[in-house]
Formats: structure tokens, sequence, C-alpha cells
């Protein structure tokens, strides 16, 4: 076949033309590059058949000429971009975005895999190094600190083995069922479930599970990832609940362990430290004042009535009285008598 055989020519300018394509669509470093699935689905959505063999030797190609780069995702997923002078991510950061990435190394040292503990220790590395090098923010860590509105408690990382905490990890992400093994205490018995993971909440310390059972799919409920012994991957779909959102879920509170399952109105009485608090900040959304003398202020709000909240009435001690609900009021009464009984 000759060069310049026209339909050669053909061929050649559509290689061309579908490169230029690639290069113009693949993302450029630091934003998250493409897998070759996803490539695929573009070239073919732009009307260009192709195996992804070949899309696989266009980029081997393009990475040699045309500054492309790779990095392999958590999954396993190789992400394509094009790679032009590529510099850390962290280089170009602003000054308080660079603090910010610091003040947060105690959230993201509990939200993250520990598989990713070393990416993260280089992150806060440079941040650190990112601050220093300004003058003016040089000392800002000696000066700033955050801090529990609770007792500081000591964070143990080693609370899930961290294989099964990556399989949890990728069937929430995937919705992909999972068996579990748990064990409520260590003196009770192991019980065995499949679960349709729906999401994780990550409370201080504590990090949970929400997910359904196989015989009960329309019942979410909460798994503590310390008290997981084992998990396995399934490879089925998970079956969603019909009316199911991570956020109306949270909004119950589950973890501050429900007392009633339905919303209550709640009236306080308050003063001193509980009031200033509730001056400055919310119980609920709807919050409301009222000042009933020049010592005692009423506040009324809606919510879900949990431990948390006794928790938050008992801790401000002779600052607070719990006037409504009637069972409220009994449960705090009840856990103060109980208290006091301890002492006597």
């Amino acid at each position: 076949m000759q060069e310049n055989d026209p339909a050669n020519e053909r061929r050649r300018k559509r290689a061309i033309f579908r490169n230029l394509f690639m290069l113009d669509n693949l993302p450029t470093f630091p934003a998250r590059g493409m897998t070759l699935s996803e490539i695929h689905t573009l070239l073919e959505d732009e009307g260009f058949e192709l195996s992804t063999r070949t899309i696989q030797r266009d980029l081997k190609m393009l990475s040699e000429w045309a500054n492309l780069g790779y990095e392999d995702d958590d999954l396993g997923y190789r992400r394509w971009f094009r790679d032009l002078k590529k510099r850390n991510v962290l280089d170009i950061l602003p000054t308080s975005e660079a603090f910010m990435l610091v003040l947060s190394e105690q959230l993201l040292r509990r939200v993250l895999p520990l598989h990713q503990s070393d990416k993260l220790e280089a992150w806060l590395n440079q941040a650190n190094v990112a601050l220093s090098s300004k003058h003016l923010y040089a000392n800002w860590m000696k000066k700033v600190r955050v801090v529990s509105d609770n007792y500081p408690i000591i964070y143990d990382e080693q609370h899930i083995d961290e294989q099964y905490r990556k399989i949890i990890y990728e069937s929430v992400l995937n919705e992909k069922v999972i068996s579990i093994s748990y064990q409520l205490s260590e003196v009770s018995d192991i019980k065995y479930y499949t679960l349709n993971p729906l999401g994780l909440i990550i409370r201080e310390q504590s990090h949970y599970l929400v997910a359904t059972k196989e015989e009960s799919p329309e019942v979410p409920q909460l798994f503590l990832f310390h008290k997981i012994i084992s998990v396995q991957k399934e490879y089925l779909g998970i079956t969603k609940p019909k009316s199911f959102t991570l956020d109306e879920y949270y909004t119950k509170n589950p973890t501050g362990w429900l007392l009633e399952d339905t919303l209550a109105t709640v009236e306080l009485k308050v003063k001193h430290y509980a009031l200033d608090v509730v001056k400055h900040n919310k119980l609920s959304i709807d919050q409301q004042l009222e000042q009933i003398d020049e010592t005692w202020w009423k506040v009324t709000f809606t919510c879900y009535p949990t431990y948390d909240l006794i928790g938050w009435i008992l801790k401000f001690g002779q600052d607070v009285v719990c006037l409504s609900p009637t069972s409220l009021k009994q449960f705090v009464v009840k856990r103060l008598r109980a208290t006091i009984e301890n002492y006597e």
C-alpha cells in the first residue's frame, strides 16, 4: 500500500485529531485525572470507534512527547492527566489554606484510612514549611490551639483492622453488600450479619457504619467500627431503603443514643454559663430565648430527645433546669438520683 493512499491518509489525520482531542480534554495536574475507561467513553461519545488497546498505545506515545502523566488512585485505577511541569499542589497553596490544613490535622488523622497516613504526613510537613517560610505566619502554630468542647480523650487509631476498614469504605462508595461478624461487648456472643452499607458517621473517636440488615432493608442501623470483628466482600449491589438520605438520618442524632424517635419541644431554664452558651450558639435551628427574670432565661427548641441532650443538661449542673417534656425531665432526674446514690 502506498504512503499517499487516501485511506491511509484519512486514518493518519483521524489519529492526529483523536490525539489532539484527548490532549484538549485530559485534566491538567493537580486536577483528578481520567481512567482508561473514562477516556474510552469520552472518545466514543465524540464518535471515535476504537479499542482500549489503541487508547493505551496513544497514551504511551503522548506521554513521551506531550507531557502526559499518571497516578494510581486508592482503588488501583490509573488516572491520566496533562503533566505541565508537574507542581506539587502544596507548592501553590496559599498561606491561609496551608494554615487550615495544619489545624485540621487532628480531624484528618481520625477520618482518613491508615494507608493514607504517609501521604497526610507529607502534606502536613509541606504545609508547615509553607507557613514557616512566611515571616508573618511563622509563629501561628505556637499561638493557636484547637480543643474539644468535652474532656480531651486520647484517640486510639487501632480500632479496626485496616484491611477491613478499606473494605467498608469501598463498599459504601461502590454500594456493595458486605458480611460482618460483630460483637456488642466482650462478654456477648459474636453475631453475623449481611449488610447494605449506606454511609459513614464519624463522631470524635468513634466511627459508625450506617447500614441495613439483609432481613430488614428499610431499617437503617449503626455499627461501631471497633466492634466489627471481620468483614467480607459479597460483590452484590445493595438494596436501598425506599426513602433514605444520610442527612435526614443524621438529623435524628442517632449517635447520641435516641430516647424517643419523635421530635419533641424542649423547654429549659438556663443561667450563667449555660445562658452564655445558648446566647452565642443554638441547640436547634428554631431555638428561641425568653427572659424570665434577672437571673433565669427560658430556651425553647425542637429536637429528638437523646442521651447527648441529657449529658448537655447535666454538664452545667445547677445552671440548667429541664421544664419539659415530662419524659425528658424524668430521665434527667433519674440520672441525678442515680449519680448521688453512687456517692452515698
